[in-house]
């Protein structure tokens, strides 16, 4: 069973002309059992959301950047 509550964090940072994103996500109000569930998925999370960060960096190339 794994956990119905999140906290999830998003930091975002300068770094010379790009920006760095940083994801953090923990169980909260886990029961050990769910807690248990979310560390063993850790693995499944880092790759769906390495796929996704991919697929929108590969949209963020293509699309034309507009300035004010």
């Amino acid at each position: 069973m794994s956990p119905l509550q999140f906290l999830f964090t998003s930091t975002f940072a300068a770094q010379s002309d790009k920006t760095s994103l940083r994801l953090q996500m923990q169980a909260c109000n886990a029961s050990s059992t769910e807690q248990l569930a979310f560390n063993a998925g850790h693995a499944s999370m880092t790759q769906g959301w390495g796929g996704t960060l991919a697929q929108l960096e590969v949209w963020l190339a293509r699309t034309p950047t507009k300035t004010a």
